[in-house]
């Protein structure tokens, strides 16, 4: 479709007429379009003013259709609290892991720096009750 061909809309802005034709397979179900013009909404820009909530219900529709980027999208909205959304850590791991599934190379990062800061707190953890029970054993 032609609104892959755009890039990112973060890139540049698009050409009114590219606009139309992207806006047209938007509200057509094209999910690629439908991504694309969600960043478009998101930034502001390419004449069109930044709208979250559209950019929320644009990539909800492309999410739908299994679109990783726009899945992520959709978890970074929840991270951040956007478009009116309270963050929650459950739908930005459950949206995370849908991208990752769909290709979203963004979203395997971010579950993989997930997994490190896990196993982090946890190693943390353990070094705690290791150094609270020698210092019981010590009577201290």
């Amino acid at each position: 479709m032609l609104a892959a061909a755009t890039g990112s809309a973060a890139a540049a802005d698009v050409d009114p007429s590219m606009l139309v034709i992207e806006r047209f397979a938007a509200e057509r179900g094209d999910a690629n379009a439908q991504y694309f013009m969600g960043e478009h909404h998101e930034l502001g820009d390419s004449g069109i003013a930044k709208d979250l909530g559209k950019a929320l219900a644009l990539y909800t529709q492309a999410a739908a259709q299994q679109h990783g980027p726009a899945q992520y999208k959709l978890g970074m909205f929840h991270e951040q609290g956007l478009a009116g959304l309270r963050p929650d850590p459950g739908e930005v791991m459950q949206w995370s892991q849908r991208a990752a599934e769909n290709g979203s190379t963004l979203a395997r990062q971010r579950l993989a720096a997930f997994e490190r800061a896990a196993a982090e707190d946890a190693a943390r953890a353990v070094r705690e009750r290791e150094a609270a029970e020698q210092q019981r054993l010590n009577g201290g």
